[in-house]
């Protein structure tokens, strides 16, 4: 079908609100900028990829010019259109491709960088069309460029899950701050962390006992306690 138009992602430079970037469904990712004559500019950054298709953008707010895409449209449905992680230290001028033999086949639907520990990546994908391939939650401890699969075989309760979601929420009174994991599966796959991913737990919010298809995950920014 014709997909160019759907925008899956959005992501900001904090430091500056002209500078923005989008990922989208067969178009690509674009970064708009401010001229010196107060007009918008949007650049393609894409266009030499192996493909056209992302389903993530964000930009490190601790390092401004490092920004990173997961390939693949994962909103689209099952696909084997993505094929790893795009990495920029530049503001998307130069790219290196990452996690591409772990996530080949997979589209990544969501990129969290740690808020504490910003070489800690987590990536979130899945919708491969192969069901002997399920989805995966990766992460790196060094920016990006060495890659670990989560193990669910040490996470009691987790079922193979296309991963669509990574948030974290405010840190508490003790400097705890929990992260969490949203897949789909029948009932649905919640995980959170607060060791900045290196162990996780299954929690049992109260789901509907059908395949769950989108999950998305939110925490307060006030309370600590409260997620969505």
């Amino acid at each position: 079908g014709t997909t160019r138009g759907r925008v899956n992602d959005v992501a900001f430079d904090p430091s500056e609100n002209c500078v923005m970037y989008i990922a989208t469904a067969g178009g690509g990712v674009w970064k708009r900028t401010k001229e010196a004559d107060s007009t918008w500019k949007w650049t393609p950054l894409s266009d030499n990829w192996k493909n056209l298709k992302t389903s993530s953008v964000v930009v490190d707010p601790s390092h401004l010019k490092r920004v990173f895409v997961g390939t693949g449209d994962f909103d689209g449905g099952a696909s084997a259109d993505g094929y790893g992680v795009q990495r920029s230290t530049d503001g998307g001028q130069n790219w290196t491709l990452v996690a591409s033999k772990e996530l080949d086949g997979l589209s990544t639907r969501r990129i969290l960088i740690d808020p504490d520990m910003p070489d800690v990546i987590t990536v979130a994908a899945g919708r491969n069309p192969s069901e002997s391939t399920p989805g995966k939650l990766l992460r790196s401890d060094n920016g990006g460029d060495k890659w670990q699969e989560i193990d669910r075989s040490i996470v009691p309760g987790v079922k193979p899950a296309d991963w669509q979601d990574l948030k974290c929420g405010k840190k508490d009174s003790n400097g705890k701050r929990w992260c969490y994991a949203v897949g789909a599966s029948i009932g649905g796959e919640v995980l959170r962390t607060h060791d900045h991913g290196q162990h996780w737990e299954k929690i049992y919010p109260p789901l509907n006992s059908r395949y769950q298809q989108s999950l998305t995950v939110a925490m307060s920014q006030k309370d600590p306690e409260t997620v969505y």
